[in-house]
């Protein structure tokens, strides 16, 4: 894994804070965006979506006014929402919009029960780049700000 591996939840945070559709008037805002911040990536434990979510309940009014379906979850873990050993995203998360990058609609064990993806509300999105890539999208200007030594080798090869 290199640099900006998994990291579409910073891509997806960095640029939100830096919008200029941003407000920090919970009353003006179409849509709430929780950043999780998963380091581990991969098949990682999905506790830190789990405190996200319990704590946005418990101190945040707009989540009971639309019982989450205007929140925002970047999920990039291999897993997305997906059942995995260490459990599963579907029950807190079932009404918010998920932004991942497995974008199937059954597990990874081919239950379909199990929410893993809901094309009417979900967005797949990268959840594995090389910062090389990401580097030359417009989209993402910050990247382009900084690039690394071996994304300037590649954008010159």
């Amino acid at each position: 894994h290199g640099p900006a591996d998994y990291r579409a939840f910073k891509a997806m945070h960095i640029s939100l804070l830096r919008s200029r559709h941003r407000t920090a008037d919970p009353r003006r805002a179409a849509y709430f965006y929780v950043p999780t911040w998963d380091l581990h990536g991969s098949w990682g434990n999905p506790e830190v979506y789990l405190r996200a979510h319990r704590y946005v309940v418990t101190h945040f009014p707009y989540w009971n006014a639309s019982r989450g379906a205007d929140h925002i979850f970047t999920v990039t873990r291999d897993a997305a929402g997906c059942s995995t050993p260490w459990g599963s995203l579907w029950e807190p998360l079932r009404s918010s919009i998920v932004l991942s990058n497995w974008g199937g609609v059954t597990g990874l064990a081919g239950v379909p029960t199990e929410r893993c993806f809901d094309a009417r509300r979900d967005i797949a999105v990268p959840g594995v780049l090389k910062a090389h890539i990401p580097a030359k999208s417009p989209l993402i200007p910050y990247l382009r700000a900084a690039p690394s030594a071996a994304a300037a080798a590649a954008a010159a090869a």
